[in-house]
């Protein structure tokens, strides 16, 4: 079994870098792959319409669907910059959603997967911004406008996120309360997104060492995480 992990990819345009990289190795999965685990914020700005897509998106999405036809399974979840995943993943990709964690058997151990966001108990500020985010209003304002305008709301939308978020700060310390509470409830291992730093660390728990492994994004570091035949690779792409 192979399994491949990425998120912060932040997609904005067919043109940036970014997207130009990640839709090339998306293509490229080795036959081999088994599952896809996309741990939020894909995109930069995502509202599940039921009956459209961002114009923007339609390449990514084209990848996206070559892989479901191939046969491997997907895996999202929402992160801060998804306000409503919608209908399109779970019927179109039949891929398996969640709002910010999933707990997943991988390679006979229980794995806790989440965006990260909802870590940091310390930021209120952010989560009072997340609650509007997500909150039913703004999904029915979203839900009231066409899909070009909501684009247009997007870019302030998106900055208010990252600057409310400051993930480009790091990872902080004090996350390990947080982290061993997921350890707590059986998990072997986690896998977290959301800080745009890649690495892993141990949390020492019910006197174990449990593996922490985050993701790192795909704006600057490019950066996976590979589980095969039971072992986990921070990698980066080509």
């Amino acid at each position: 079994m192979k399994a491949i992990f990425l998120a912060d990819a932040h997609l904005r345009h067919p043109d940036d870098d970014n997207y130009r990289r990640l839709e090339a190795f998306l293509r490229q999965l080795p036959a081999d792959v088994d599952n896809l685990f996309v741990l939020g914020d894909f995109f930069d700005f995502w509202f599940g319409y039921p009956a459209a897509v961002f114009s923007a998106y339609v390449p990514i999405l084209a990848a996206l669907e070559q892989l479901a036809r191939r046969g491997v399974q997907l895996y999202f979840l929402a992160g801060n910059h998804e306000v409503n995943l919608g209908p399109y993943f779970p019927l179109r990709l039949r891929a398996h959603t969640g709002d910010h964690h999933l707990s997943v058997n991988l390679d006979h151990q229980l794995v806790y997967l989440a965006h990260g966001d909802l870590l940091d108990d310390r930021q209120l500020w952010y989560r009072r911004w997340r609650r509007l985010l997500k909150s039913a209003a703004m999904n029915r304002l979203l839900r009231a406008v066409p899909p070009s305008v909501a684009w247009n709301i997007a870019g302030r939308l998106s900055a208010g996120s990252r600057q409310a978020g400051q993930t480009a700060a790091g990872i902080p310390d004090h996350l390990d309360d947080s982290l061993k509470t997921i350890f707590q409830t059986g998990h072997q291992a986690a896998v977290i997104a959301h800080f745009h730093q890649a690495g892993e660390k141990r949390i020492e728990c019910q006197g174990r060492q449990f593996p922490v492994y985050f993701l790192g994004d795909w704006l600057t570091d490019f950066s996976y995480l590979e589980l095969s035949d039971g072992r986990f690779r921070l990698l980066t792409a080509d």
